[in-house]
């Protein structure tokens, strides 16, 4: 018997968060320059997980909250700590 495939979860963010978000790491060196190159990147980066019949939930990320997690659990915000905080949303979204 095969088990169904787990979702992968996907950092979403939207365009009048971007620059918030993207603020709040200034040293993580990943960031595009503007959130039409960010935006490019991660639908390209969608596409090709699905592609390989993966389904990909997109996990919006609000910057504020993003803020909080990182200071109520005492950790810088940067891109693996953003991936954490995705996967805390799932949970709190029932869909792991």
């Amino acid at each position: 018997m095969r088990l169904p495939r787990q979702p992968q979860f996907a950092i979403w963010i939207e365009r009048n968060d971007y620059d918030s978000i993207k603020a709040l790491s200034p040293e993580e060196p990943d960031w595009p320059d503007t959130y039409d190159e960010w935006l490019q990147r991660a639908t390209e980066q969608i596409a090709k997980t699905e592609s390989r019949g993966v389904v990909v939930d997109k996990m919006v990320i609000n910057p504020q909250e993003f803020a909080a997690y990182c200071k109520a659990s005492g950790i810088e915000p940067n891109n693996v700590t953003l991936g954490a905080f995705a996967i805390v949303l799932a949970r709190r979204q029932k869909k792991i």
